[in-house]
């Protein structure tokens, strides 16, 4: 009997399935803060790469007869003591920091893939090695090196 006439009893039933990142965006889109949230995070990134069109020099502009002002019109978010545009420091300030961000999530992904790649390639007691290497990283707390409070919360003094 062919394949196209064998008639399965409940097909009709049977409902097509998704993939898991599309079951993620559902998820997603049913969270309104979340959705919120990443609306303004994208907004604030764009505006802050797209600073020197919107505002030109203005950040660095300093006009002492302004002093410190209140949000108005032409200065959304008020100027500083020195009168420089708070609305265009906060974007270049923007700027530098999703640099950082994302220069940092390059060199991690660039040695996450390659300890990983040399992990699986070797095998063997190479593999076991690196990974309890990488058990005792997650072990500790985050970042002792890095100024956080970690020496006093272990009660070292």
């Amino acid at each position: 009997m062919p394949a196209e006439n064998v008639i399965i009893p409940g097909a009709a039933e049977i409902e097509a399935g998704q993939s898991l990142g599309h079951d993620a965006w559902l998820r997603l889109r049913k969270n309104k803060m979340a959705v919120a949230g990443g609306i303004f995070v994208i907004l604030l990134a764009v505006l802050s790469f797209s600073a020197p069109l919107l505002s030109g020099d203005a950040y660095k502009r300093i006009d002492l007869a302004l002093g410190a002002k209140a949000p108005s019109r032409e200065h959304w978010l008020g100027t500083d003591m020195l009168g420089r545009d708070m609305a265009a420091r906060v974007l270049y300030g923007g700027r530098i920091s999703l640099a950082v961000g994302l220069a940092a999530t390059a060199v991690s992904i660039v040695i996450g893939v390659l300890y990983g790649a040399i992990s699986g390639y070797a095998g063997g007691r190479v593999d076991v090695v690196m990974m309890r290497l990488v058990d005792i990283l997650y072990s500790l707390p985050s970042a002792p090196w890095s100024g956080s409070t970690w020496p006093a919360s272990c009660g070292v003094r």
